[in-house]
């Protein structure tokens, strides 16, 4: 991940790095899930993002995913780390 503002840490430095990348890729893009394992309290998966750049390079990005959970006082999920 570039150094886009080195004062943002944690989601708020994702956030500002996604929001550049979801202005470079043409759409439709693909996002290919395998490989999920839900448990209680957690979910883990790979995703592989495949997209064309709007100078039309062929881009593709392996990501694996590992998401905690918490629950709620009124039982829903709450995604606590990722």
């Amino acid at each position: 991940m570039p150094d886009l503002d080195t004062d943002l840490t944690g989601h708020d430095r994702v956030r500002l790095w996604y929001a550049g990348v979801l202005e470079t890729p043409r759409k439709p893009t693909e996002h290919h899930v395998r490989k999920v394992d839900v448990t209680p309290g957690t979910a883990s998966f790979e995703v592989l993002f495949q997209a064309k750049t709007k100078t039309v390079k062929r881009v593709e990005a392996p990501v694996s995913v590992d998401w905690q959970f918490a629950i709620r006082s009124d039982g829903r999920p709450l995604k606590a780390a990722y």
